[in-house]
């Protein structure tokens, strides 16, 4: 383990890191700024490649000397002012860390019989949020087609709190990209809309992937026409319409109901 004092903001890490912050900057760096105690646990449990560790001068951690070790990569110590310049958080915890970043590419999509497909969703908080819904229903991958944000920007990591690195993350311009592997696995695509048959009366015990979009404009025409049935969430209220984030999350544990020994429809 080596240490490094930085207290220059000129310092070429601290510049890489603040790239890190900017919409565009993991995806053209191929790295990601992880920021806080937790989700660098959650980095290191899940076998992310860690690049460099970063901490403020006066974080304190029992666990920190051993990970730091263990990992055999270099610390980067910042005095505590520029740590909380540099972090996007407002209340940065002290630890930070830089990884690579890996999607997959269409070929790679695994097996499966419950997926998620992005169109479009541009809010990072949301994206970060259905990544989060999408573990914790076991999905079995997340595929984000062209105009989806960055899995790996700052505000998607800690709105995914962790679930980041526990998924198979897959990149496809279009959506043809991972139909024919989809289909060829007997997976039917589902689209979430405010027309179509009520999903609740649609039988997602067969393999399926759930396609979501965007949060203004909804589902692209493109991917509408491509997807074998278009499904909606019963509103008896007033609202017009529900948050990406809820309809994901609505629609995949309304699969795990129904998947759930002696659920029914």
């Amino acid at each position: 383990m080596a240490e490094r004092i930085i207290a220059s903001p000129q310092n070429p890490y601290v510049k890489l890191i603040k790239r890190l912050r900017t919409r565009r900057g993991p995806g053209r760096l191929g790295k990601a700024l992880v920021e806080g105690v937790r989700l660098v646990e959650e980095a290191l449990s899940s076998g992310a490649e860690v690049e460099f560790l970063i901490r403020s001068r006066s974080f304190e951690d029992e666990f920190y000397q051993e990970w730091a070790r263990s990992l055999g990569v270099p610390v980067l110590v910042l005095e505590d002012a520029l740590f909380r310049e540099v972090m996007d958080t407002e209340t940065p915890q002290g630890l930070a860390a830089v990884c690579a970043t890996r999607l997959l590419s269409p070929e790679h999509l695994p097996q499966g019989d419950l997926f998620v497909i992005l169109d479009r969703v541009s809010d990072p908080g949301n994206l970060g949020t259905i990544l989060r819904s999408s573990d914790a229903a076991a999905a079995d991958g997340v595929v984000l087609l062209k105009g989806c944000a960055d899995p790996h920007g700052t505000k998607a990591l800690r709105a995914a709190m962790g679930s980041t690195f526990h998924l198979p993350l897959i990149r496809a311009d279009r959506l043809e990209a991972v139909t024919g592997r989809l289909r060829g696995a007997g997976v039917r695509l589902l689209a979430a809309d405010l027309e179509g048959r009520d999903v609740f009366s649609v039988d997602l015990r067969r393999p399926v992937a759930l396609v979501i979009g965007n949060e203004a404009h909804g589902i692209s025409p493109e991917v509408k026409g491509l997807v074998d049935e278009v499904v909606r969430i019963p509103m008896p209220g007033r609202a017009e319409s529900l948050n990406a984030a809820v309809a994901a999350s609505i629609l995949l544990y309304e699969a795990i109901r129904q998947r759930t020994a002696g659920a029914s429809l």
